[in-house]
């Protein structure tokens, strides 16, 4: 990771649950700095744009959820563990689906935690310290 502010990509097409992320990320104990889009394609475009920087990708974790409008999220998790370049960024599925195969999958695209919505904020500030933390982001 950076000696300064890591870098996290949030992937949520629902104003409310980004919201919560975002507020939640204020709370923990790691710097950070963050780029938000609401849709499969642009999350795509921008990681394309990432594969074709000269040294390593910019982002140093995705936090992703499954059920956007466009593109499903699993295209997304796969375009990124596909990519050689793109591949060694941590993802975390946020995502609404209880359905134990959805995880099954998200594991075997190598998602690194699947954390099921909907949480309050004291459980997204743990959930988000503890990945975070395992991400070796550094602290305030």
């Amino acid at each position: 990771m950076p000696d300064g502010p890591s870098n996290i990509l949030l992937i949520e097409n629902n104003f409310q649950e980004a919201r919560l992320v975002l507020e939640s990320l204020k709370e923990t104990k790691y710097e950070y700095n963050i780029h938000t889009v609401q849709y499969g394609w642009d999350a795509i475009k921008f990681l394309k744009l990432q594969e074709k920087l000269p040294e390593k990708p910019d982002t140093d974790l995705i936090l992703l959820d499954l059920g956007l409008n466009d593109v499903n999220g699993f295209e997304v998790l796969k375009m990124v563990k596909n990519s050689p370049v793109l591949k060694t960024i941590p993802v975390v599925v946020f995502t609404n689906s209880r359905d134990p195969e959805d995880e099954v999958v998200a594991r075997k695209y190598n998602a690194g935690k699947y954390i099921i919505k909907p949480f309050d904020i004291g459980e997204c500030i743990n959930d988000l310290n503890e990945v975070l933390g395992f991400c070796k982001f550094k602290m305030k």
